[in-house]
């Protein structure tokens, strides 16, 4: 099913800002050609980039309260040199965050949502001399994908209420509190 596009007029059942032909035409731009994955791959991908970006801390208010399908558009938002946004305005920076983090989904499905067992990272092969062998397989790791995770949240950092890039910071007061 197409990707319904929130144009910053308050679009029922808006699950992405910018649909995948735009998409698509970003990743020849950007990536050199479109990818081989079918059509509805690849807005599977936007989706889980959008539910990302949806969770994260914006500054500002949603400009349509609670009826809003997505945390964009938003009143009362600046970005990280002080200018301000509209009320009905999606700032370039929050599509080109999209695109990218589609991108990483592509081509790693589950890759902003992980699941890590570190324990699983190798296996003990010999006992006398200890040797490990990796078992995870050429690209499979998140730091294989997080130059470029890590790249769409530095394009919407100065739209953010908080930075989200320092996790270590998020391990320590977690375990502070609850530790």
């Amino acid at each position: 099913m197409p990707i319904t596009v929130e144009d910053g007029t308050n679009v029922a059942n808006a699950d992405g800002w910018a649909d995948q032909p735009t998409f698509e035409q970003w990743q020849v731009d950007f990536q050199g050609a479109a990818s081989a994955k079918d059509v509805p791959s690849q807005e599977a991908a936007i989706r889980r980039a959008v539910i990302y970006l949806d969770s994260l801390p914006w500054v500002g208010r949603k400009t349509h309260g609670r009826a809003q399908a997505l945390s964009w558009p938003r009143s009362g938002a600046s970005d990280g040199s002080g200018d301000a946004i509209g009320d009905a305005e999606i700032p370039a920076e929050l599509i080109r965050s999209q695109h990218m983090l589609a991108w990483a989904e592509l081509q790693s499905a589950g890759i902003l949502n992980p699941s890590v067992n570190m324990a699983n990272a190798k296996t003990l092969t010999k006992a006398d001399v200890i040797a490990w062998t990796h078992t995870g397989a050429e690209g499979s790791s998140i730091d294989a994908h997080r130059t470029l995770v890590m790249g769409a949240l530095d394009t919407i950092i100065g739209l953010l209420a908080e930075d989200v890039r320092d996790v270590k910071d998020y391990d320590t007061t977690y375990l502070g509190v609850f530790g």
